[in-house]
């Protein structure tokens, strides 16, 4: 049996560096790719759009030309691989949703308007500082350095979290998860984000 391709999704303020430390190793036995969404990394100069951003999952798919894919999100890139999921049901095989709660508004959301109001505030060099600290404080080089050259998409932080709270969310999910449930013949899988995941402010490289 071919091995399934996969495509990475970077997190809230990063870009597909995020994924560097695993990349290598998961070239040597799957069909891989790391996408950059609107206003991130490569792409910082595209305005933020949800399905835009789904649909450069779908380019990614379509160009590792080995059928559908196994769509891995992390934070930010959990809500757009979950949107990719309904706007592209036949390029999926499977979902990986880490870091993204199956519940975005209430009032467990409200830390989260808050940090996109401030972030919005702040200036961008700052913030840059604080996040370069941060990621150098917790994890080696190997594991940031990517991350942190490819800088941070601080100003579409806000509009993008704005799509995230609106509160479709845990409706997508369910969608989501019956189509998985009634399409197990088929090999498509999802793997169901924690209920007490946060819509991930500080997303950090390797973590879930």
């Amino acid at each position: 049996m071919d091995h399934p391709a996969i495509v990475l999704v970077h997190g809230t303020r990063f870009a597909r560096g995020q994924w560097q430390p695993q990349l290598p190793a998961l070239a040597a036995e799957f069909p891989v790719a790391a996408v950059d969404l609107p206003g991130h990394g490569r792409r910082a100069a595209e305005p933020w759009n949800l399905d835009r951003a789904a649909d450069i999952v779908a380019e990614a798919v379509r160009d590792l030309d080995a059928g559908p894919a196994l769509v891995v999100g992390h934070s930010l890139g959990g809500y757009v691989s979950l949107h990719f999921a309904r706007r592209h049901p036949d390029l999926l095989a499977g979902l990986v949703l880490m870091g993204a709660s199956v519940a975005t508004t209430g009032p467990l959301a409200v830390p989260y308007r808050l940090v996109a109001s401030l972030v919005a505030r702040l200036p961008a060099a700052r913030l840059t500082r604080w996040n370069d600290r941060l990621l150098r404080r917790l994890y080696p080089p190997e594991v940031v350095d990517a991350t942190i050259a490819d800088g941070y998409a601080f100003h579409t932080l806000p509009v993008a979290w704005r799509d995230v709270m609106a509160g479709s969310t845990r409706r997508a999910w369910r969608r989501c998860a019956h189509r998985c449930s009634s399409s197990t013949g088929s090999g498509t899988g999802c793997s169901a984000p924690g209920s007490g995941s946060s819509p991930g402010p500080v997303p950090e490289p390797g973590s879930s």
